[in-house]
């Protein structure tokens, strides 16, 4: 019996043994794996400490880069007033040599202070409470350079981008940085105005013509009483003197005896080196009578110039390199001026408003034609009448300092204005554009500056601005059936700035803005009955509301639409669509209500409802529609009120992805109560992953009232951020303003972490 025994006693003990074995196997096994978690959870937390730490370096650097910014936006100002004092000095021809070696100084103080490189330091491991400025690059956690490069975009070497790289080094793991800023220095432009002649009308000879019985004679009273006379012929007075200066009207014999006369039916044609009208041009006996006056040099009109010929058929000219009218210009019935000059002064008024209907003309050709008298500051306003017009061909400027007022209450004939640039006030003396009725005006510049508002008056009027780049102006209020077209220049960037669109008359207006990079509505934008909207720009930014009711088609082309107001629309007859031109984003900062109408936003990457409400519905169950395709869309307003029918499941919200097929994703910042029927539903706040269809349609055939949302992020929405073109505004030689200081705008770039 002691065999069996000691053979089991054998055998347990190699069990005891194999057990053994398994036993420290897994304790090796469970040991490795815990060595290897706690290295895995060491590695972890020393990757999340090298993050943190270089992090740490570059949201330090950026501090500096923001202070740079606002140490900036001070010395830029005390540039732009060291540029001021020089435009004054300039103005007053004082010596500039102080100014200018300031100016050249602080050009130099910004370039210093903006391109110099910044050390980052600190104690690596703990460097969110450590990180400093130091002055040793090799001991530098990161390092922060700024390169200054011109504009690629711009000929103008005053246009910079400073580029900010922050790169960090001595440190577990690398993070860099870049960023820029656009900064466009201040400079003093001389704005080229010719200056105003000034020839000596005393100095001229004293010319007179008279009647001599039933014919006209010229005297020039020389030397002494040396005399030079000419008659006339026929019906014509010709004399051609161009090695002279004339004073028309002047006898020296009877200084206070200026007189000029005339036959009614006679021409005359009269040519001098320079002549000065000392008297009035005759208004009576100069029926169908014509005046074709020519200096080599200067005409100067000293008194008012009244055209009283009455005869479509016969036209008055004046030729010269420059022309200066010192009073008013008035054309009255069925007169026909043409005036061809290099530089136009008209210091009085215009006046083309005969009552009864005028059908005159005027007619300029030349390169700079100023109206008013900027020193003085008074005259410069413009008055067409009844079926008149004014056909204005200038290579340069037109300045008109007063109100201009289009009134010919006809389609025909049109009103043409062309020139490079055309500036109608000033920011001292605002005035009004006014269009009446049928009145039709051509618009052709470059650049437009109304200091004021245009109102359009009554009904039907048309204005047409062809190849803008720049348009600038005060409110533009519509009346019924007015037409306004803007069309920007081809192959450039162009940009409107206006203070409002405001519906001010009647209804059935027509609207249509292309090829512009911005349109800037600074205040309220409102359309209302029949009225139809095209607008096309890169951005759309509208400061104040957005109102339409009642509107025909309207149409935004854009990759970018910011209404800051309260966006209302209310029963428009046409839909309301907003139409991405690739990367759409749009947003309604100030609340967003829709009654029984169309609304339409196609290929967005993000829509933003914001502000205190978002309201939609009307009168029926399809009365109200407002289909988004959009890729993100936030309802980040306080409140969300929809009309709802009795067993109506869903309202016309409709919304999809960017390409109106796929799903979206739609984010809701507070809860809202959903009642079909006799139940009442809580639809939550949060974020409905890949959604699609009729609020409040979700997924997978449940409602949103089913589904659990993840938790709500705000939206983030990037703040207008171009450069805004700002051309040289003309100015007139003698005015207090001299040349002109432009520039001095600051932006900021886009940025990235690499």
């Amino acid at each position: 019996m002691k065999n069996p025994i000691k053979n089991q006693g054998g055998s347990a003990l190699a069990y005891v043994l194999i057990f053994s074995v398994i036993i420290m196997v897994l304790v090796v096994g469970l040991l490795t794996v815990a060595q290897s978690g706690i290295s895995f959870t060491q590695q972890t937390v020393e990757s999340r400490q090298a993050y943190i730490d270089a992090k740490s370096v570059i949201e330090y650097g950026k501090i500096e880069i923001n202070d740079r910014g606002k140490w900036l936006e001070v010395e830029n100002g005390i540039l732009e007033d060291l540029y001021d004092q020089l435009a004054a000095a300039i103005a007053a021809k004082e010596s500039t040599t102080a100014i200018q070696s300031a100016i050249d100084a602080q050009i130099q103080k910004i370039h210093d202070y903006m391109t110099a490189t910044f050390y980052i330091g600190g104690t690596a491991g703990n460097v969110v409470t450590t990180v400093c400025e130091i002055s040793d690059e090799a001991a530098a956690l990161g390092v922060l350079t700024v390169t200054e490069e011109s504009d690629p975009d711009s000929t103008n070497v005053q246009k910079l981008n400073y580029i900010f790289d922050i790169q960090t080094q001595n440190l577990r793991r690398s993070l860099d940085y870049q960023t820029s800023l656009n900064y466009t220095q201040p400079e003093y432009n001389d704005d080229g105005t010719i200056t105003e002649p000034t020839f000596n009308c005393s100095d001229a000879l004293a010319t007179q013509i008279k009647k001599e019985g039933s014919k006209l004679a010229c005297v020039i009273q020389k030397e002494g009483n040396e005399k030079e006379a000419f008659d006339s012929s026929g019906k014509s007075l010709t004399m051609t003197k161009t090695d002279l200066n004339l004073a028309v009207g002047k006898d020296k014999d009877n200084p206070n005896a200026a007189k000029f006369d005339w036959i009614q039916g006679y021409t005359l044609n009269l040519t001098a080196k320079n002549l000065c009208f000392v008297a009035p041009f005759p208004t009576n006996d100069v029926y169908q009578a014509e005046f074709n006056v020519t200096a080599t040099d200067t005409i100067r009109i000293k008194k008012d110039y009244i055209q009283n010929n009455n005869d479509v058929s016969k036209t008055c000219t004046f030729e010269a390199q420059n022309i200066v009218f010192d009073g008013d210009l008035t054309l009255n019935n069925n007169a026909n001026l043409k005036i061809k000059c290099k530089n136009l002064w008209i210091k009085g008024d215009i006046n083309i408003d005969s009552s009864g209907g005028t059908e005159s003309l005027l007619e300029i050709e030349a390169e700079n034609i100023y109206i008013g008298d900027y020193t003085n500051n008074s005259g410069g306003s413009i008055t067409v009448g009844d079926k008149s017009q004014l056909n204005w061909k200038c290579t340069n400027n037109i300045l008109i300092r007063g109100d201009l007022s289009l009134l010919t209450n006809s389609n025909a004939p049109v009103n043409y204005l062309t020139a490079k640039n055309i500036s109608i006030g000033t920011t001292s003396n605002p005035v009004d554009l006014k269009v009446k009725n049928a009145t039709r005006v051509i618009w052709d510049c470059e650049n437009f500056w109304l200091h004021g508002d245009m109102t359009t008056i009554t009904s039907s009027s048309y204005q047409e601005f062809n190849n803008i780049v720049y348009f600038q102006a005060g409110n533009i209020n519509l009346s019924d059936k007015c037409t306004l077209k803007i069309n920007g220049k081809t192959d450039s960037i162009n940009q409107i700035f206006v203070d409002g669109i405001i519906p001010k008359e009647s209804n059935d207006y027509t609207l249509s803005i292309k090829n512009f990079q911005l349109f800037m509505c600074k205040g309220g934008f409102g359309l209302n009955f029949n009225s139809d909207l095209d607008l096309e720009a890169d951005f759309v930014q509208i400061v104040g509301d957005l109102s339409l009711s009642y509107t025909g088609n309207i149409a935004f082309k854009t990759d970018y639409l910011d209404v800051q107001g309260k966006t209302s629309i209310y029963r428009t007859n046409n839909q309301v669509l907003i139409d991405g031109l690739s990367n759409l984003k749009v947003r309604f900062a100030g609340g967003y209500e829709q009654t029984n109408s169309t609304g339409i936003i196609k290929k967005a990457d993000v829509t933003i409802f914001g502000g205190d409400i978002f309201k939609f519905g009307g009168d029926g169950v399809s009365s109200a529609t407002l289909n988004v395709a959009s890729d993100a869309i936030y309802v980040d307003t306080i409140a969300m009120s929809f009309t709802q029918y009795w067993a109506a499941k869903t309202v016309g919200l409709n919304y999809t992805g960017k390409n109106g097929i796929s799903m979206t994703d739609l984010s809701l910042k507070n809860e809202m109560y959903w009642k079909p029927e006799n139940t009442t539903y809580t639809i939550k706040a949060g974020k409905y992953n890949l959604v699609s269809g009729n609020f409040p349609t979700g997924k997978d055939g449940k409602m949103l009232y089913e589904i659990e949302p993840s938790t709500y992020n705000p939206p983030t929405w990037t703040n207008l951020n171009i450069p805004f073109i700002s051309p040289q505004e003309p100015s007139v030689s003698g005015s207090s303003a001299g040349g002109t200081v432009s520039g001095g705008f600051i932006s900021n770039g886009s940025e990235k972490y690499y």
